[in-house]
């Protein structure tokens, strides 16, 4: 091999190394942006949990309007069906 190929491929692997290199910059300003989101939705996510636990602790819990009787039946419907005692003493021959 001459001094001249090996030059070529040498400049061929340079320009494969260099476009490698263009692109993996690329990805991490891509990467950094989408960390800094994240954790810009992490930190208010954190203050949305602190906010609501320091409501809960100054707010008296006696206070709650119960369940609306439809929704507490619905609740007790779908706890026999789970239990498989809904329909039970019912039969329907044919």
């Amino acid at each position: 091999m001459h001094m001249r190929e090996l030059l070529e491929q040498i400049e061929t692997r340079q320009a494969a190394a260099r476009d490698l290199a263009d692109r993996l910059r690329e990805q991490i300003t891509q990467f950094a942006a989408q960390l800094a989101e994240a954790e810009r939705r992490l930190e208010r996510l954190e203050i949305a949990r602190e906010t609501l636990l320091e409501i809960a602790q100054d707010t008296d819990t006696g206070d709650l309007d119960p369940l609306p009787s439809a929704y507490s039946q619905i609740l007790v419907l779908f706890k026999a069906l789970r239990s498989g005692s809904y329909g039970r003493g019912t039969s329907s021959s044919a």
